[in-house]
């Protein structure tokens, strides 16, 4: 819980106001959103073309 919170309170202390903290929580999602699909697209590519022994 005291991460979170670290997490919120630095969130806060960097903006200067409330524009700001909702531009770096959608900058902070979209990142994650497309670190997430990049690995889906990845797993996906594994398992569509696994690798033989004897490559």
């Amino acid at each position: 819980m005291n991460h979170t919170f670290d997490v919120i309170h630095n969130i806060f202390a960097r903006t200067k106001n409330i524009m700001d903290v909702l531009k770096v929580v959608t900058e902070n999602s979209l990142k994650n959103v497309l670190f997430i699909h990049k690995n889906i697209l990845q797993q996906k590519v594994t398992k569509e073309n696994p690798k033989t022994p004897h490559e």
